[in-house]
């Protein structure tokens, strides 16, 4: 029997399943596998079908666009996988999220029916408390005056280290001597 491992909050936890390795490597595949289900043209069609019944303002959205929005992530050994849906729009995004939680289950059962299958959603969706585009004015400012501010920064360090003597008042000053000749310069004529 081996053990496996999930990530939690207080870290990572090994749990012994009774599984042995080849039974971890088949639920592996099979994870992998529900990843690329997930993103297939028929299912996020059911998908956009259930949010537009819903919500008539969903029908604008594509399933290229839903695809764009799914972002999945393997946890642990691969032995789970952490869905997240991404938008502009809260609602959106948990509605997407909710769907995704009612439906995929059953689809995934479906897919592997022969080999007797249950798939446990183990977190409901939550609605974000903000959507992931606030203080984009606030982070467009603040990285505007950091940009001048190193740009200055910058032109005065170059300035600093510029050991070029440019005019005859700069050397006068720094060695406080006189100059008693200068080799002028000629711009060769085309």
């Amino acid at each position: 029997k081996i053990p496996t491992q999930y990530n939690d909050s207080t870290g990572t936890t090994a749990v012994t399943t009774g599984l042995t390795a080849s039974e971890i490597q088949a639920m592996q595949s099979m994870i992998s596998m529900s990843e690329q289900v997930i993103q297939t043209y028929e299912y996020l069609s059911n998908v956009k079908a259930q949010l537009v019944a819903r919500d008539a303002r969903y029908e604008s959205i594509s399933v290229s666009q839903l695809k764009s929005m799914l972002s999945i992530e393997i946890v642990g050994e691969a032995t789970c996988f952490d869905l997240s849906v991404i938008s502009e729009d809260s609602q959106l995004s948990y509605d997407v999220s909710d769907i995704v939680y009612q439906t995929f289950p059953n689809v995934i059962e479906d897919v592997f029916d022969s080999y007797s299958v249950t798939i446990k959603m183990i977190d409901p969706p939550r609605k974000a408390a903000s959507a992931n585009g606030k203080g984009t004015f606030k982070n467009a400012v603040i990285g505007g005056v950091a940009g001048v501010v190193l740009s200055m920064l910058a032109i005065f360090v170059i300035s600093k280290l510029d050991v070029v003597i440019r005019s005859k008042e700069k050397l006068e000053n720094s060695f406080d001597i006189p100059v008693i000749g200068l080799i002028p310069r000629f711009e060769e004529e085309n």
